[in-house]
This record gives C-alpha cells, structure tokens and sequence, in this order.
C-alpha cells in the first residue's frame, strides 16, 4: 500500500469523501481516468478524500464479474458524501453516470456537484438541471465542494 492511497476503515469513515463520477466507456483512459486523478490531490489538501470508481482496490478489477463492480460502486456511493461529476461529454452515452446521479441525489439526497465547459448545454436537459449543480470547471466544482464542507454559505449557479 503507498503513502498516498486511502482505505477506508470503521475508523476513518467520518472523513468526507467525494465520490468521482463521469464516463468510464467509449473514452481514452486517460479521459476516463486522469481528471479524477488531478480532482482527488486537489480535494487533499482540503483533508477530503475521494473514491475512484475503476481503479485498483475499486472497481473493474481483473476478473472480477460486472455486478460485483456495481455492488462495490454502490457501497462507495453510500460512504460518500459528495458526488463530483464530469459532464463534460454529454453526447457520449454514460449509462453508469446516469445511475450514479441518480442513485446519489434522488435516493440518497446528498449533493451532486457537476463540471462542464458548457454549462447552459447542461442546463438544457431536465435531468441535470434538476439533479446536478454544475460549474465552468473541475476545478470550481471542487472549491464549492470545499466550501460546502468548511460550512461557508454557497449559492446554486
């Protein structure tokens, strides 16, 4: 286990964690991959902690069965507060993320939190409109996840 890498443990699950939503299919690895990367260091120096769906320990792991994945991804989903999401390839088909939105602000009633360079594009579909409080960037969404957490008032977009 590295330095950096983050279990959770009974003992640690009063930290605040954001889970990291947004296309893992039909994009490059590094699409799929790096913007989480960079979001999670940023959120760490904040003491916030994220789950990275398909990473090792995660999900999508050799040999593991597609709804073992699904079970992980809810579980990380439930010892999260927030969620961060990528929505910055809306014609991508993202049926995973979807469910993600879904699950966590209608059923959990935690907050969503979105990025996109097209905001009003966004904005122009029912489902995120409703579900999704989203910024310019990656980078904003997370300075208003931060503040959410430090319990300074916020505005909607």
């Amino acid at each position: 286990m590295t330095k950096n890498r983050f279990a959770l443990t009974p003992a640690n699950l009063s930290v605040p964690i954001v889970y990291l939503s947004g296309p893992m299919e039909n994009v490059t690895r590094e699409d799929a991959i790096g913007w989480r990367y960079v979001a999670a260091a940023y959120l760490r120096k904040s003491e916030i902690y994220t789950a990275i769906p398909g990473t090792p320990g995660m999900t999508q792991e050799v040999g593991r069965c597609p709804y073992e994945a699904f079970d992980k991804d809810m579980q990380l989903m439930s010892l999260s507060k927030y969620l961060l999401v990528n929505l910055e390839t809306l014609d991508i088909p993202r049926n995973g993320t979807a469910m993600e939105i879904m699950h966590f602000r209608y059923h959990l009633g935690r907050p969503v939190i979105g990025f996109s360079d097209d905001v009003a594009r966004c904005m122009h579909h029912p489902f995120f409109a409703s579900l999704v409080n989203v910024f310019p960037s990656w980078e904003d969404a997370c300075k208003h996840i931060i503040a959410l957490q430090m319990g300074e008032p916020v505005h909607a977009e």
